[in-house]
């Protein structure tokens, strides 16, 4: 058999999905050598069947493999592409169980399977040429002596050579390990098997990752009880990166902070410790880490229980919850009763009148029914439209962010929110005394717009997906400018403010606290996991961000100049700077050693 064809035939497909991949991923587009080893791994078993089993049911059987495997990279790169979801068995689960997960703008999915040919045409030509080549000694080649002696002298004089040139680059790669992404990119067949535990947790309790960040005790500010008894309102909009500027008019300018006017705190480099709706609230209601929230069994590291709202609830408050989006995507709705609202509305619950975020218009009664007289309140407001694939509902009003490009719709659909929201609160607020009541506005994460390869959020934690605004105000506090906040830090000031003593454990402290400016640490993950565990993580010290993407061999080190983050190192070998963030994990007791 040709088994140099197989090889050359293998390494075109894997082309044609890294080319898939890397139109929108961070991916080593080209033939890296862990590409070239299964390959030729590959080869081997077609070679093996043929010449030595001889068995043309054998060889169907092996084709078929061959078939599916190659089917599943192609959608692995689809899926990656449209939704950054890995194919693994979590995912095929959801997939088999028809979860609106997976199925959520499957037009999308489509519209792009067939608006690239190349996917799907290349993978049946291509199988048609593996075809014709196993099957060619059985029909073809045994007939003629001379072209069947001509294939096997070309495959001694390849194969020898090859195969030397194969062992010598290993041997490369093992003695002298070098940087090079050729050596060190991981191959797109092996992402689909191996899932390395990037979370070295013991096997007794799956939680002690929270346990070993050590969680700092309640501190009072001198803030502490400024806003007694008020009222919160908490605006998380759905994937609101770093777009809202007050001050130029490069971005939005928000209507919604311009209503906050007296005693507004302003966080210059405020973070979402996961840029993933779901992992993102559950942090921020837990003060603690989490891949998998709301299903301990399969989760390794939940996060632990939620009770800040619990300490709310005990003193009396109403805690409320509203998203215009469908809650029941991805188990979102059994986060939100695990975390105790006593009311929670999805877009299920919202009038069918009005079209896109402008349905939350008309919850304002419903909300002000659910008021009990002069107990206060906390509610918690989320939105959809900014959500991908961007949705404007007022083309007309809201395009002043002009382009075909996604990141123009994102922008317009932004505008649109913040005016909805601006105009929510403004109905509220005929309805309900909010003289006394902290507001704030911040995004659950952010949005990747090609920076560095990426596109969307959950799949990377590169600067553009995990830094989002933040303004908290209250009437009754000094206007601060605050260098650092993370959604840890939430709960910790509001509690804080309103003058509530709590012993439970959170990670996060007050931003009322002096002494914030400096050390600056937070440790980062991304929801795209390996396997069960974080495929992407990043680690920020001071001005220094290391930042590694184990499914890709990724690695990149940013620093921090004035509000932007700008990239300094960049290369595929991401072994030193694993190292150097397992060093500090190790050296904090972030992480444990192996049991």
């Amino acid at each position: 058999m040709a088994i140099i064809l197989y090889l050359t035939l293998t390494l075109i497909f894997l082309t044609i999905v890294k080319y898939l991949k890397s139109s929108r991923g961070a991916i080593y587009r080209f033939i890296g050598l862990s590409d070239v080893n299964w390959s030729a791994f590959l080869s081997l078993i077609l070679w093996f069947v043929s010449d030595f089993i001889k068995s043309d049911t054998a060889s169907l059987a092996i084709l078929i493999m061959l078939l599916i495997l190659g089917l599943i990279l192609i959608i692995d790169a689809a899926l990656f592409v449209q939704y950054k979801i890995e194919v693994n068995i979590q995912t095929v689960k959801w997939f088999m169980s028809g979860s609106k997960g997976i199925l959520k703008g499957s037009g999308h999915f489509w519209n792009f399977f067939w608006g690239k040919p190349l996917s799907f045409g290349g993978f049946i030509f291509l199988f048609a040429i593996f075809l014709y080549v196993f099957f060619y000694d059985r029909f073809f080649s045994q007939s003629n002596v001379l072209i069947a002696t001509g294939k096997e002298c070309l495959d001694n004089i390849l194969i020898l050579p090859f195969t030397l040139a194969l062992l010598l680059l290993n041997l490369v790669k093992m003695s002298f390990r070098p940087k090079s992404s050729f050596f060190n990119i991981s191959s797109i067949i092996s992402s689909l098997f191996v899932h390395p535990k990037l979370f070295k947790l013991p096997k007794v309790n799956n939680n002690d990752l929270n346990t070993l960040l050590r969680p700092s005790e309640q501190k009072k500010s001198a803030f502490f009880s400024s806003c007694s008894g008020a009222n919160v309102i908490l605006f998380t909009v759905e994937s609101m990166g770093n777009y809202i500027a007050t001050d130029n008019g490069k971005y939005i300018r928000s209507r919604l902070v311009e209503r906050f006017q007296n005693g507004l705190w302003y966080s210059k480099a405020h973070y979402s410790l996961c840029p993933n709706t779901t992992v993102s609230t559950n942090q921020i209601y837990t003060g603690k880490y989490s891949n998998n929230p709301y299903n301990k069994a399969d989760s390794v590291f939940y996060g632990g229980e939620p009770e800040h709202l619990t300490v709310l609830k005990r003193l009396g408050y109403k805690t409320m919850f509203l998203d215009s989006a469908d809650i029941k995507l991805y188990n979102y709705d059994r986060l939100l009763k695990r975390i105790g609202f006593d009311r929670i509305w999805g877009t299920d619950d919202l009038p069918a009148k009005r079209n896109g975020d402008y349905r939350l218009l008309d919850m304002v009664e419903p909300i002000v029914k659910e008021i009990e007289g002069d107990k206060p309140f906390f509610l918690h407001v989320i939105n959809d439209q900014t959500h991908m694939p961007y949705q404007i509902i007022d083309k007309k009003k809201f395009n002043r962010f002009k382009g075909d490009g996604k990141k123009s719709e994102y922008l317009n659909a932004l505008d649109e929110v913040d005016f909805i929201l601006s105009e929510f609160l403004k109905k509220l607020e005929r309805k309900v005394d909010l003289s006394n009541t902290i507001m704030i506005l911040t995004g659950d994460h952010g949005e990747s717009f090609g920076e560095f390869g990426y596109y969307f959020h959950s799949n990377s934690v590169v600067p553009e997906q995990i830094t989002v605004p933040f303004w908290l105000q209250h009437q009754k506090l000094p206007s601060r400018l605050l260098e650092h906040s993370s959604h840890f830090d939430l709960f910790p000031t509001i509690f804080d403010l309103l003058g509530i003593e709590y012993s439970h454990f959170s990670l996060g402290r007050s931003l009322g606290l002096n002494e914030r400016e400096r050390p600056c640490e937070y440790f980062f993950h991304s929801a795209t996991l390996k396997g069960n565990t974080p495929a992407n993580f990043s680690l920020i010290q001071n001005d220094t961000m290391i930042w590694l993407d184990k499914f890709y061999g990724k690695s990149r080190v940013f620093k921090h100049n004035n509000t932007q983050w700008n990239e300094c190192i960049s290369h595929g070998n991401s072994k030193d700077l694993e190292n150097r963030l397992w060093l500090y994990l190790y050296e904090n007791d972030l992480a444990l050693k192996d049991v």
